[in-house]
């Protein structure tokens, strides 16, 4: 899937690719990556989780850290939940929080950072 880049903005996916058997993998500055990563309009890091079950509270806080008004979860080509106990630490510190399948997430983060929006994207791969 090929997506509109959005030229101000470092950080925006430029291309989000899944075609089995290989690996999906994400495209951003022009660089390939192949693991999970936590994406903001200026950093990027990388996670080493397959699943959505592996997110701890470690995670949460490095995700918290950087304080975004909303966090979009990438959760691979079928949509899943984050647990309970999660969510409701995203609550408490008022940080909206939506997951998506992959191909969406790319979509909506590149939309939210169009909007000067202050987005995070932890896109599970």
């Amino acid at each position: 899937m090929q997506l509109q880049s959005v030229s101000n903005y470092a950080n925006s996916i430029q291309r989000y690719i899944n075609n089995p058997p290989n690996a999906p993998r994400v495209y951003i500055q022009n660089q390939e990556y192949t693991q999970t990563v936590i994406l903001y309009e200026n950093n990027i890091e990388t996670l080493d989780i397959h699943d959505i079950n592996q997110l701890n509270q470690e995670h949460l806080c490095l995700i918290l850290d950087k304080s975004p008004e909303i966090l979009i979860i990438g959760t691979g080509e079928t949509q899943k939940f984050i647990s309970p106990a999660l969510y409701k630490n995203y609550i408490k510190s008022r940080i909206g929080i939506e997951c998506m399948t992959n191909s969406a997430a790319c979509r909506t983060y590149n939309i939210l950072l169009s909007e000067h929006r202050k987005v995070g994207l932890l896109l599970i791969i």
